[in-house]
């Protein structure tokens, strides 16, 4: 949001959950809320929510609506934005939400389509078990 390049080499030896957005999807918007708890509740234990806006890429929106939506959700955890797209082809992101879990040593370790209540067990324990290692 500060117009700084970001690169996943800046967040080596932490676990990251890369989500990709649009402030227009729906079900984007529906799981930042449980994306900022987790954020909350293992940032401290080495994991970094990233979230990637592409809104750029449609015609009429742009970085003030990102932060309209970042003020009132109230979402702590870092938003980038990508104005030209290149999250989409160097991911192969096919739909939104979509979001990598990458492990300390920036290996992709699972890649999840569609939104997800990200304080499920399941979840939650995969997140743990890469913190731990």
């Amino acid at each position: 949001m500060t117009g700084d390049t970001v690169s996943l080499e800046d967040y080596r030896r932490r676990v990251v959950l890369l989500n990709v957005w649009a402030t227009w999807c729906t079900p984007c918007v529906r799981e930042m809320p449980a994306l900022e708890q987790l954020h909350k509740a293992h940032e401290a234990d080495g994991l970094s929510v990233v979230a990637v806006n592409v809104d750029a890429s449609t015609p009429g929106l742009g970085m003030a609506d990102v932060q309209r939506f970042i003020d009132d959700v109230g979402v702590t955890f870092t938003i980038l934005l990508d104005p030209g797209g290149e999250i989409e082809n160097r991911f192969r992101v096919s739909g939104l939400p979509m979001t990598f879990l990458i492990d300390r040593e920036g290996r992709l370790r699972q890649k999840i389509v569609g939104a997800r209540e990200w304080n499920e067990p399941d979840i939650t324990a995969q997140i743990r078990e890469l913190l731990d290692s």
